[in-house]
């Protein structure tokens, strides 16, 4: 494992408290700069209230008429403010009524925001481009229908910001400078070289050496440290002398116990010989349980179609051999435990699905396939065991299948859920999928893709009539290329 030096931990420590210090400055400037533009908006929202008073009520226009050219040097004096860019007295239909720039008197402009500030009552504060400058306008309701526009500025607060942050960012750099010259010229004394001593001292014991002792001087948490250590040496140097005592009465007590656990190997190996058969039994009978299946399936339908004495009789010897290696394989399942073929009880789906992935999975790892389960909450359904296996296997092992067509890595999932009355289980693969002329052919007797030799055409339809005998239903959506979905509908238990 990589060491670091403690002076890299210090280094590092500081280094984020670098970062954490210089994200609070950011934070600290950036709500500052807020309250300095909503203070710079109030301030220009007075300056309008008192333009509104002073050039838009009656009473003031008649008193600014009597003095000639009292109304321009009134605005002038306005813009004179660092920060105002102008002032605009607009009317109702966008006429210039009144402006700090007189060549826009009488101008029409087209703002959609007038209306809105008038029939509001309430401003409008927006970004502006103005001279090729960024500035903020305030539009303010006036009387008459008037609107007051002052645009201006926020260089006054960018350069407060300016020096704001300037002097925080000077002030955190210098203390965090300070701190860490101070801990750097500290660590040295108080830390780092009596670390190196217990370093030197632990390497000893190592090679076998109880009897070092570290010396130390120091009133921290170092010394109390250096102290517990010395404690440690002299506990491990009586430790090993009673160690060596015991091990001269060890060879007796060896032989008494290689004699006993020599009785219990052979006792375990025993155990672990029948636990193996009945491993080795249920093994067997999953093995073989379908193709034994398929076989007298296939046997039955022949003898129906077959009128020849001599073919019969050699049907006849096939049937029963393959029953005979059914029976053979009950009695397995019932040696490893396993449920009666025609016994139905409530059971959950998971568990099945569960054992149904434990069988396979050795199959689809060595296909590089990748199975996913995604168990949901369910409540139980009447079945039975081993003709769900069955069909979860079938579906399973086609999706197998159909993923080898294509040549690459994929992926089967599996899902439950409840869906009202039902219990829903759906088998997704990415493989091949299935062409839209063969979806209604899939659940008949020996169809199949498959080459000649690699399937028999019986899965899905032995699967079809166990889920029918089981109440259920199942649906199947299918994209060439894309993958394919069955989805298995049981009524929950009532």
């Amino acid at each position: 494992m990589k060491r670091y030096s403690l002076y890299s931990v210090i280094l590092g420590i500081l280094s984020i408290l670098v970062v954490i210090n210089f994200i609070s400055i950011y934070f600290s400037v950036t709500q500052h700069r807020e309250d300095l533009i909503e203070s710079a908006i109030e301030e220009k929202t007075h300056l309008a209230e008192i333009i509104d008073e002073t050039m838009t009520s009656p009473l003031w226009i008649y008193r600014l008429a009597l003095v000639p050219g009292m109304e321009k040097a009134f605005i002038r004096e306005i813009t004179e403010f660092e920060d105002v860019k102008y002032i605009r007295i607009v009317t109702s239909d966008g006429t210039i009524y009144k402006s700090s720039i007189e060549e826009e008197w009488g101008k029409i402009i087209k703002e959609p925001d007038i209306y809105r500030v008038i029939e509001s009552g309430k401003k409008i504060v927006k970004d502006q481009t103005f001279d090729g400058e960024k500035i903020k306008l305030i539009i303010y309701p006036g009387h008459q229908d008037k609107t007051i526009w002052v645009g201006f500025t926020l260089k006054r607060v960018e350069d407060s910001i300016r020096v704001m942050l300037i002097r925080d960012i000077s002030f955190a750099s210098g203390g965090l400078i300070a701190m860490l010259l101070v801990l750097f010229l500290t660590s040295k004394e108080v830390i780092v070289d009596p670390l190196k001593k217990l370093t030197e001292a632990c390497k000893e014991i190592g090679k076998g050496n109880l009897d070092v002792k570290i010396e130390t001087k120091s009133k921290t948490e170092i010394g109390e440290l250096a102290d517990t250590f010395n404690k440690m040496t002299l506990e491990l140097s009586r430790a090993k002398k009673e160690l060596m005592e015991l091990n001269l009465h060890l060879e007796e007590k060896v032989k008494e116990r290689t004699r006993q656990l020599k009785e219990a190997e052979s006792q375990l190996i025993q155990s672990a010989k029948m636990a193996t058969i009945g491993t080795l039994a249920g093994g067997v009978a999953h093995e073989i349980n379908n193709p034994l299946g398929a076989i007298l399936t296939n046997t039955q339908m022949l003898l129906m179609e077959v009128k020849d004495p001599e073919q019969q009789k050699e049907l006849k010897l096939i049937e029963e051999g393959t029953k005979r290696c059914r029976d053979i394989v009950r009695t397995l399942l019932k040696y490893s435990r396993k449920p009666e073929f025609d016994e139905f009880k409530s059971i959950n789906l998971n568990n099945i699905i569960a054992d149904t992935c434990n069988l396979v999975q050795h199959q689809l790892d060595k296909e590089n396939i990748k199975i996913e389960v995604e168990y949901g909450e369910i409540p139980n359904i009447n079945g039975n065991s081993n003709e769900l296996q069955q069909v979860f296997t079938n579906l399973i092992l086609n999706a197998r299948d159909a993923i080898k067509k294509t040549g690459k890595p994929g992926k089967i999932t599996i899902r439950t859920f409840q869906e009202g009355i039902f219990i829903v289980s759906q088998v997704i693969d990415n493989g091949c999928g299935i062409p839209k002329e063969n979806m209604d052919r899939i659940f008949d007797p020996f169809f199949t893709t498959k080459d000649v030799g690699e399937g028999t055409g019986l899965g899905l339809a032995i699967s079809y009539k166990i889920i029918e005998k089981h109440n259920g239903k199942v649906e199947v959506s299918s994209k060439v290329d894309k993958g394919t979905t069955f989805t298995i509908r049981f009524p929950k238990v009532k």
